[in-house]
């Protein structure tokens, strides 16, 4: 079990960055609290919040809002407990197994030059087989 300042430590984020994955739900809270007679409290949480945190800062590095992570976890609660991690996996295994459900076939395929910007544009009409 790790404190929240050692995990702010080991990860480098904030006090603030820490409390927002928290409130969003991004990372679940503490395993244990021990109250302290008139001098606070320390909390302490699963390791795995490392990972949680690690997968965080993966996904915004791939683009990703909070607010996207959030959905997901969201919708994959009720089947992997509170990490993101979990759910991620989860995720993607159903959308590998969805891939290979669907094959589809290139019926007409056509290249095209946008005149203001110069890129090149692929268009494919696509049968689902």
């Amino acid at each position: 079990m790790l404190t929240r300042k050692q995990i702010q430590e080991k990860m480098g984020i904030s006090f603030s960055m820490f409390e927002f994955y928290r409130r969003l739900d991004l990372i679940p809270g503490p395993v244990k609290t021990i109250r302290f007679k008139g001098k606070g409290s320390a909390s302490y949480y699963d390791e795995k919040v490392i990972r949680d945190i690690n997968t965080i800062k993966d996904l915004q590095k791939q683009g990703w809002a909070l607010k996207d992570m959030k959905d997901l976890l969201s919708k994959k609660k009720s089947s992997t407990g509170s990490h993101i991690s979990e759910a991620l996996r989860l995720a993607r295994r159903e959308t590998e197994k969805e891939l290979e459900r669907i094959t589809w076939r290139i019926v007409k395929k056509q290249l095209s030059v946008n005149k203001k910007t110069g890129k090149k544009i692929l268009k494919l009409e696509i049968q689902e087989e």
